[in-house]
């Protein structure tokens, strides 16, 4: 379990560090890349740091209109993690639960708004994956999986950067959730992608 959340956090750093020259759009979320830069390095500090939590929240509510109605997918996904992060910082295991269900919920919609994205689609399996498996996610956590495989075997490098998705690979992998075709196929994705270093 250690050692999967060790990963998870690398994977995290990844997805927070990457592509975040300023002025520049993201194509895949039209948020400028030193904004979606910023949210997911105060998103990764947020793992461990609960007070990055409510620095996350307020540079949120400072960026985009303070409606999460308007806010795009990726935001929303960003919301529903920071929902989940919530849940774990939290004592009460009532206090836990709801947070969890609301960030789910928020995630829900981020998925349902934009179902072929990769980085929405991994901050809701990186959840799921670590919640138990008796709250019944199970469909939600398999449908992300299978997702997360297509996406992946795509190669799209201009959305996501090569090092990201061999993380992204090297979480799914340890995950020990992916049926045995899932796992071989990453697994030799992973080989062709460090051939291609």
């Amino acid at each position: 379990m250690i050692k999967t959340f060790l990963i998870f956090s690398a994977v995290l750093f990844f997805f927070f560090t990457n592509n975040t020259s300023a002025q520049q759009i993201n194509s895949n979320t039209n948020i400028d890349t030193s904004t979606l830069g910023q949210i997911r390095l105060l998103f990764y500090q947020s793992v461990e740091d609960e007070d990055k939590l409510t620095q996350l929240e307020q540079y949120i509510q400072n960026q985009f209109v303070n409606n999460s109605k308007s806010y795009s997918p990726i935001i929303l996904a960003y919301l529903g993690g920071i929902e989940a992060l919530k849940g774990k910082h939290a004592f009460n295991p009532f206090t836990k639960l709801n947070h969890v269900v609301s960030a789910l919920d928020i995630l829900e919609r981020a998925v349902e708004k934009d179902l072929h994205n990769l980085e929405i689609r991994f901050i809701r399996f990186s959840i799921l994956h670590h919640l138990p498996a008796i709250l019944g996610y199970g469909k939600e956590r398999e449908a992300d999986i299978k997702e997360i495989c297509y996406l992946l075997a795509k190669k799209d490098y201009a959305s996501y950067d090569l090092t990201l998705q061999k993380n992204v690979i090297r979480f799914m992998i340890e995950s020990e959730r992916l049926s045995d075709s899932q796992l071989l196929q990453l697994k030799k994705l992973a080989v062709s992608l460090a051939n291609n270093e």
